[in-house]
């Protein structure tokens, strides 16, 4: 063994355990029975997610920014949204391992819709998702990466969670450029007095 093979190993360890630990976070915040509502910032769940992924997006040379010009305040459940925001980067994360490129962006922000609404935009350059199969991305156990590199389940909780707690919904669409598939755009709205 070598101290490159053990960092190697031990990176790998620690990848496996994130995900589990992920999932069992998925099922525990989803199936939660006595939940409370708070009022918080936008800018605030965006940044405590940030805060959490930052090291894995940039150890992955992903450039990330986020982009705003006024904050928001939201009636509902931050840790919540902060789950579908992590679901959101961690697909970006993982799209960028099967499209190895040179420069890797990933921008953030949000905007008031014309029905007074909130869209968080999540933008990638990381090649974007076949055609045939976008319609089918937020079925539940759906999923395009390997069987142990991925559950099906985290857009299809995070669409769920945006419908019943924040009265929103999600999209996700390709970006295009010159004719060509060049990325990815995830959209997350929600309605910021939550679901009344």
């Amino acid at each position: 063994l070598t101290p490159e093979s053990i960092d190697s190993i031990l990176d790998d360890i620690m990848l496996q355990t994130q995900k589990m630990s992920a999932t069992i976070n998925d099922f525990m915040n989803f199936f939660k029975p006595s939940k409370a509502k708070e009022e918080f910032f936008l800018k605030d769940a965006i940044d405590d997610t940030l805060r959490l992924m930052s090291a894995q997006l940039q150890i992955r040379g992903i450039k990330h920014s986020f982009a705003y010009n006024f904050d928001q305040k939201i009636m509902g459940f931050k840790n919540e949204l902060e789950q579908v925001f992590v679901n959101i980067l961690s697909n970006a994360r993982d799209a960028f391992e099967k499209h190895e490129k040179i420069g890797k962006q990933l921008l953030m922000e949000y905007r008031l819709t014309e029905d007074g609404k909130v869209a968080i935009e999540f933008s990638d350059n990381a090649g974007g998702i076949d055609d045939e199969i976008l319609d089918r991305v937020f079925e539940p156990y759906f999923t395009t990466k390997e069987p142990d590199k991925g559950t099906g389940i985290g857009l299809y909780m995070s669409k769920v969670i945006l419908q019943k707690s924040f009265n929103g919904d999600m999209y996700i669409e390709n970006i295009y450029e010159d004719g060509h598939r060049v990325g990815t755009k995830c959209i997350a709205v929600i309605t910021p007095e939550g679901d009344h």
